[in-house]
């Protein structure tokens, strides 16, 4: 796993981070296509296509995160679960090297 941040000014930017942390807060990048969602707004995963023989969604109520922070400590594992959602929020932004490949190549935009 990656360390960083989301937050594009920060010091500790990485675009590709896994998980941050502080005193207060452990934040975590949900793999959402490793685990296996469909949809995610819906909590909709695929269901076991080997048992089935088939495509299917199973609708679950939640998903259950653990953390082994070391050999003498580990979380167990609690419920997490979240409120479906039907509109999405982000922020397009353009990368560092965009501005670079543009001026090297004469790339227009």
């Amino acid at each position: 796993m990656v360390f960083g941040t989301s937050d594009y000014d920060s010091k500790d930017y990485n675009s590709i981070a896994d998980f941050n942390y502080n005193e207060d807060v452990f934040e975590i990048r949900i793999p959402w296509q490793l685990l296996n969602f469909r949809d995610p707004s819906r909590k909709s995963v695929e269901d076991d296509f080997w048992t089935l023989g088939y495509y299917k969604n199973l609708n679950i109520d939640n998903i259950y995160i653990g953390l082994n922070i070391n050999e003498k400590k580990t979380l167990k594992f609690l419920p997490y679960t979240w409120e479906n959602w039907d509109t999405y929020k982000y922020n397009e932004r353009l990368r560092k090297s965009y501005y670079i490949l543009r001026e090297k190549y004469g790339m227009l935009g």
